[in-house]
């Protein structure tokens, strides 16, 4: 089982579901016009908020694993609902979501704020194409949350669901990978996704602290990130690095507009997921695709940018693809002079990154925590 994917937003922490929630848990589902909606019964003991936090816990074990996240409100550490991805068929490439929230925390955005950064880690990491969710048509708060997140309206399940000794119909709702290229709430979850990034980064020094919660701010300031417009609008914009590393040798392009040595990558488009950008311009650049998974940034750099085009700053996350010295690389001409892998004791530091150094060392350190 992989570690508890826990997640970061401005105001909230989505982190496992413990034994010591199940007090919080009870206060919530023991809310009965709270719950009314929810689907079950409302709880009554203790005992029963213990099974449910055992249900939540069992998901990661199946096969096609879910994952529940307890909603915790940063301001004071409180456990004010949960929500998850479940049902999740990896030949179909969709699940399914719920959610609940603590009747004090209604009307502040929570819930549209949680769900935002699951569906952001959901469509990366479980490589989703669909995800869909049954709702109680009464239940108009809900419908408009999952509404602003670009689920769309597919039908009426005639008394799909039974709670509280009767039937009910339930309105099946969805959104596709699909949608968000333009529906509003596609930046949103892509400005989630990219401050998860961010947050799976383990900082090596004071520098890529500071660059790292700069980057935060920037990403939580709602300003643009993506580069819209050659050569450098907006000044400042988001760039996925890739260092391609064999051996003990690392791949570098000479690249013709910043006249320098560097790590091949290029900009994250509007709607894309920065590992996207990766398999993307590995392609585009190199001419060949990973044959691992892209994991995440091992660095974040803030850089100045020099040469042929106009000054401005990149955002650069930095990721790393395994691949052999002798892959075949069919490299961009209009981009590069050329290609060519360099020993880690020989590289180019007169004409490169400045922060490439860093990298490397990085790298290693990350190399030997591994080992």
């Amino acid at each position: 089982m992989s570690a508890f994917p826990t997640l970061h937003t401005p105001r909230l922490l989505l982190r496992e579901i413990v034994a010591s929630d199940a007090p919080a848990l009870l206060a919530i589902h023991g809310d009965a016009d709270a719950m009314h909606w929810f689907g079950t019964e409302p709880m009554q003991t203790l005992a029963q908020a213990d099974a449910l936090v055992a249900t939540f816990a069992s998901w990661r074990a199946l096969a096609n694993p879910g994952v529940r996240w307890g909603i915790v409100r940063q301001s004071d550490g409180q456990l004010i609902g949960t929500c998850g991805l479940f049902r999740w068929d990896r030949g179909w490439r969709c699940c399914n979501i719920g959610y609940e929230l603590a009747r004090p925390a209604w009307g502040q955005g929570f819930m549209a704020e949680a769900l935002t950064a699951a569906l952001a880690w959901g469509f990366e990491h479980m490589a989703l194409n669909r995800v869909q969710a049954q709702v109680h048509p009464a239940n108009g708060p809900s419908i408009r949350t999952l509404s602003s997140l670009g689920f769309h309206t597919e039908g009426v399940q005639r008394e799909a669901g039974h709670w509280l000794g009767r039937f009910h119909d339930l309105q099946m709702m969805a959104v596709l990978r699909a949608d968000l290229a333009t529906h509003a709430a596609g930046p949103a979850l892509q400005r989630a996704a990219i401050r998860q990034e961010l947050q799976a980064i383990d900082p090596l020094d004071d520098l890529e602290r500071a660059h790292r919660s700069d980057a935060l701010a920037w990403v939580d300031s709602g300003t643009e990130l993506c580069r819209l417009a050659k050569p450098a609008t907006p000044p400042m914009h988001l760039i996925s690095y890739f260092a391609v590393v064999a051996d003990g040798h690392l791949l570098l392009v000479d690249h013709k507009g910043a006249q320098r040595w560097l790590p091949a990558g290029g900009h994250v488009e509007p709607g894309e997921h920065p590992r996207e950008t990766v398999r993307r311009e590995l392609m585009e650049e190199l001419g060949f695709a990973a044959d691992h998974p892209i994991g995440p940034p091992l660095m974040i750099t803030r850089t100045e940018t020099v040469g042929a085009a106009p000054s401005h700053t990149d955002v650069s996350l930095w990721y790393v693809v395994q691949a052999p010295r002798d892959q075949a690389i069919r490299f961009d001409p209009g981009e590069f002079h050329g290609v060519r892998w360099f020993s880690l004791d020989a590289l180019p530091w007169e004409r490169t990154d400045p922060h490439l150094g860093r990298f490397v060392a990085k790298q290693a350190k990350s190399a030997l925590g591994n080992a």
